[in-house]
């Protein structure tokens, strides 16, 4: 593992909501250009009336490759955030992943190859590197509901899922688990609650647990309570922002009716049976 001589920022998980949910109901033909997937909403955390911000994602498919691009918004329209994925294998294995925080002026990146995950980071104009040897349970955030779809029979049984979670800012994997908490969503309808949390008990006095209502199958994220990706200013500086998450998913395209087949003429000189 190569390290640089430069000292790592204060921990953050700052991409935790953009790119979460995309790769659930994708259709297997190719798509020749983005198509929209989903939607939601972002508001306050304590709040939630209090609406916050839009974020969409669009998805491309080429043959396995799924290209992920998931942006947020301001309520006026002002981009905040932009994450673009790149996995393989149903959405599940990740190639490569970005995010451009316009807020604070960043841009991070990964990408994997040769049995390795190679990590960057940009901020003020400097630019940090490092790797680590990729494992079989890392994700990304935009490959993270994916991979739970994955494991929906153990997280129902009540067992706990671990991962490894790409965190751009510290250039390393950071281990999370995941484990059913509840059988109601956040808002109380029907659904699955599944709590992520930190495996390290210092992280965790950190960053609170992330909880996640799906439906019923566990098809699609329907909710979220925890951290975003975007930041909010307090007193001159960008803050972490903990918000509610809601989800929309366009209606399933309508399939063109068959043609009905024209009837048989009869025979020249046939008679109609009375």
């Amino acid at each position: 593992m190569t390290r640089h001589s430069m000292k790592r920022p204060r921990f953050a998980i700052t991409s935790l909501t953009a790119g979460l949910f995309v790769v659930l109901a994708l259709p297997a033909v190719t798509m020749a250009a983005m198509e929209p997937f989903f939607t939601a909403k972002i508001y306050d955390l304590k709040d939630r009336s209090k609406h916050m911000f839009n974020y969409t994602s669009e998805v491309e498919q080429n043959g396995e490759s799924r290209t992920f691009v998931n942006t947020v918004t301001d309520l006026e329209g002002k981009v905040l955030v932009v994450e673009k994925t790149v996995a393989t294998n149903g959405g599940r294995t990740v190639v490569s992943f970005e995010q451009d925080q316009k807020q604070l002026g960043t841009l991070g990146k990964l990408e994997v190859r040769d049995g390795k995950i190679h990590f960057s980071f940009t901020k003020d104009g400097k630019t940090k590197t490092d790797d680590e040897k990729v494992s079989d349970d890392f994700i990304v955030t935009s490959t993270l509901v994916a991979n739970v779809r994955g494991e929906w029979a153990k997280i129902m049984k009540g067992e706990t899922v671990k991962v490894r979670l790409g965190v751009l800012d510290r250039l390393e994997t950071v281990g999370f688990q995941f484990k059913k908490e509840a059988d109601t969503i956040p808002s109380g309808g029907p659904g699955h609650l599944v709590k992520m949390k930190p495996s390290s008990v210092i992280i965790s006095a950190l960053v609170n647990p992330l909880r996640f209502g799906f439906d019923t199958e566990g098809h699609h994220l329907l909710e979220l309570e925890g951290r975003t990706n975007v930041k909010v200013m307090v007193d001159g500086k960008w803050k972490d922002f903990d918000g509610y998450t809601v989800y929309s998913y366009p209606a399933p395209k309508a399939e063109a009716p068959a043609a009905t087949p024209a009837p048989e003429k009869p025979a020249k000189g046939s008679k109609k049976k009375k």
